[in-house]
């Protein structure tokens, strides 16, 4: 599935304006029609740019690795 600005704002909760200008500028996975203006967002990778994103989350995960090759 595909998002447009107005829906990762809403998911991201955050201006529409700034969902845009990160999906221009790159912030955000989208993907570019060839001509026209339309961008948009895969749903998918809009996940996975959270989990990346989300403070502690690469913390978390390489304390729990460590955690399993002591054990």
């Amino acid at each position: 599935m595909l998002l447009t600005a107005q829906e990762v704002a809403a998911l991201l909760r955050i201006s529409r304006a700034l969902a845009y200008r990160w999906m221009q500028d790159g912030t955000l996975p989208a993907l570019k029609a060839p001509q026209g203006r339309v961008v948009r967002v895969p749903r998918r990778a809009l996940e996975r740019w959270i989990e990346e994103h989300t403070r502690g989350t690469g913390q978390a995960r390489g304390s729990q690795q460590e955690h399993d090759r002591r054990s």
